[in-house]
């Protein structure tokens, strides 16, 4: 390249870099990154309480309103119990402090969980100062596991369920055993505690202290601030199988089935599930680690061919079911098979003073001489209810509102299920035009009190009066705008919950999770949920009610 050629290049690549400079656009003004300090200290004491030294002082933020709190930065407090989370971004955040397992954690303002803690706001540039963060002294819980022949058993899982409620409890902290059997629950607040045992790896029967099969039935485990509990051992044994293969009635696998293991409660005189699992795609199903005793397997078929639930032995419930005994330490009964044939169905329609959509249809069988109650149906926001999947045979009908306001009946418009008309259900046919016109409660005496059962197996008072204080507790957080998420709140452990969300009267389809997010499709809708709560076989319902939702 000659001397001209390179002078004039040279020149156009310096026109353009100050074309460049020009046309691009200013620097923004630096953002100055803001900051959170504080002191982690023991409860009082004699003097002034003394800083706590390692303790990781976590930073948590949200993505969106619609995420969950994540980690986004952390720190240890120094000598002095003193921390600094530097070069913070303005916002909105939650701090968690994680002590060693001697002070139980907590969040920031003295909350035990993230879910319930304060929110620490940081303007840009700005330093907040939290001050003294207490943390508690912590108690332990401590014992050992042990199988067969008093061997030791490494890597059970060991829980400490805290009482949330009457009867409610959560799982608060967990511990593995090491390889002599010993286990270290710490981190514990004071507090009333129970214990359950989970070995997952060698089949061994789960169990809560001291040999209880419920965390309801276990017995009390008291934890004081900065002592430990000892000798909370467990003695687990090994567990029995049942397996087997469910087909229709031709012998091609049925994999889209929930097969259901029960045990009799002797105190309720009732058949409790006790255990649940899946077809796989080649009909095969099994349970394992279960404790000796009684059980009766039940099959309820999905998908879209209506089989019919049963139950084995080629019974229709679960009164009439075969027994099948398991012994305990591995011992295995397989073949436990089941042939389904394509059900029946029971359809109609409820019509009242008031909507429908709390309203249930109850089948009860006779077994025995006595009506038992079989399945069960929310009634549609349109009135209409459908029963399906039913076996061929003889049924009752029971119409009850669980609010209250409209009055149980029977079918057809009789008060009580020794008077009510037999629907006659055949295999592949629909015995339609079983209809209901409930009347306010208490209206008259052609709609008393009903004689029978609610949907759910008849309650224990305890068992209902727990249930209540739980769904009670039960609330839903979040804001009623686009793009937020609403969470169902304060499910305790010991329950299992059925979740369904609406839009008005209509139920949103696949909302059936504690969360939901809200979108545009949503916006001028009044949102609401319906959560079913089920322990030790009994079921209550609660609707909240949210609001409208805002763009």
């Amino acid at each position: 390249m000659n001397r001209h050629v390179r002078t004039a290049v040279l020149a156009l690549l310096g026109l353009l870099v100050g074309l460049a400079g020009t046309l691009a656009p200013r620097t923004a003004t630096a953002v100055t990154a803001g900051s959170i300090r504080g002191t982690v200290v023991e409860p009082s004491g004699v003097g002034e309480p003394a800083g706590i030294a390692g303790v990781e002082v976590m930073l948590y933020a949200q993505a969106s309103d619609a995420s969950p709190w994540a980690v986004v930065a952390s720190t240890s407090t120094d000598g002095e119990g003193a921390y600094v989370l530097g070069g913070v971004a303005s916002g909105t955040y939650r701090v968690g402090f994680h002590p060693t397992t001697d002070h139980v954690a907590e969040y920031w303002n003295d909350m035990r969980t993230l879910e319930h803690a304060d929110g620490v706001v940081v303007a840009d540039g700005e330093a907040v100062a939290l001050g003294t963060t207490v943390l508690s002294r912590a108690g332990h819980v401590t014992g050992r596991v042990t199988g067969h022949g008093e061997l030791p058993l490494e890597g059970v899982e060991v829980r400490a369920y805290m009482r949330t409620y009457p009867q409610g409890w959560r799982a608060t902290r967990l511990a593995l055993t090491d390889a002599n059997g010993f286990y270290d629950l710490n981190g514990l607040e004071e507090g009333t505690y129970r214990l359950g045992f989970e070995d997952v790896v060698n089949g061994h029967v789960p169990e809560f202290w001291q040999d209880a099969s419920m965390v309801h039935t276990a017995h009390d485990v008291l934890v004081s601030a900065g002592s430990t509990t000892a000798g909370k051992d467990a003695r687990l044994v090994r567990g029995g199988h049942i397996s087997g293969r469910v087909t229709n009635a031709g012998g091609a696998p049925l994999g889209d089935v929930e097969v259901l293991a029960y045990r009799w409660n002797a105190e309720r005189s009732f058949w409790d599930v006790v255990r649940s699992t899946e077809a796989d795609f080649f009909g095969h199903y099994a349970f394992d680690r279960l404790a000796t005793g009684e059980y009766r397997i039940g099959f309820r078929p999905h998908g879209s061919a209506e089989y019919a639930r049963e139950f084995w032995g080629d019974a229709t419930t679960v009164w009439t079911g075969t027994s099948v005994h398991v012994d305990a330490d591995g011992a295995a009964m397989t073949g436990r098979n089941a042939a389904l044939d394509i059900g029946g169905a029971i359809s109609g329609a409820v019509t009242g003073t008031t909507t429908m959509d709390d309203v249930w249809v109850v089948a009860h069988q006779n077994v025995g001489g006595t009506w038992r109650h079989v399945w069960e149906v929310w009634v549609r926001n349109d009135g209409t209810y459908r029963l399906d999947r039913l076996p061929a045979g003889t049924y009752r009908l029971e119409f009850i509102d669980h609010d209250g306001v409209l009055g149980t009946e029977f079918w057809d418009d009789k008060p009580s299920i020794g008077l009510a008309t037999d629907v006659t259900v055949a295999s592949r046919q629909t015995s339609s035009g079983r209809n209901a016109a409930l009347r306010p409660s208490g209206a008259g005496t052609t709609n008393p009190t009903p004689t029978t059962p609610p949907p759910a197996p008849v309650p224990v008072p305890s068992a209902g009066e727990r249930l209540a204080e739980i769904l009670a507790a039960v609330k839903v957080a979040g804001r009623t705008k686009v793009g937020r998420t609403l969470r169902v709140k304060n499910l305790v452990a010991g329950a299992r919950y059925k979740v369904q969300w609406y839009a008005g009267r209509s139920a949103i389809g696949k909302a059936t999770k504690a969360r939901l997010v809200l979108t545009r499709a949503l916006v001028g809708k009044v949102v609401s949920v319906k959560v079913r709560a089920t322990t030790d076989g009994v079921s209550r319902t609660r609707k909240v009610k949210v609001g409208r939702v805002r763009g």
